[in-house]
């Protein structure tokens, strides 16, 4: 089971299928040498090609006990639900909401889990 799968069972949800398109195809990974890589991603490039540091989930585990251990998590409205998608070098995690809606487009939300 990879980190997504393990993710949308804890939460009881699925992500989009293109997301795990793009994580399986390692779309989502932009943790390289720059200045080795940088012209060849250019050829075809990740998803985030041009925001810093931001590398799709690799520990399921860690992240879904981080966001039960955090405070801040505690008093959020029950129709909103909170998911991990990807994460940046510095601990923040990116959430969407997706439950009364899902047929709409996500809300991006940035906060330090």
């Amino acid at each position: 089971m990879n980190p997504l799968q393990k993710i949308e069972q804890t939460y009881g949800f699925q992500y989009p299928k293109l997301y795990h398109r793009l994580w399986e195809d390692g779309m989502l990974n932009v943790l390289w040498q720059w200045e080795e890589v940088f012209p060849e991603l250019k050829k075809n490039p990740p998803l985030l090609l041009f925001r810093d540091q931001f590398t799709a989930l690799d520990d399921a585990e860690d992240i879904i006990n981080r966001i039960k251990n955090n405070k801040s998590q505690r008093g959020i409205k029950t129709e909103y639900l909170l998911v991990p998608f990807a994460s940046e070098c510095e601990g923040e995690v990116c959430f969407f909401y997706d439950r009364e809606k899902p047929e709409q487009p996500p809300v991006i939300v940035k906060g330090l889990v």
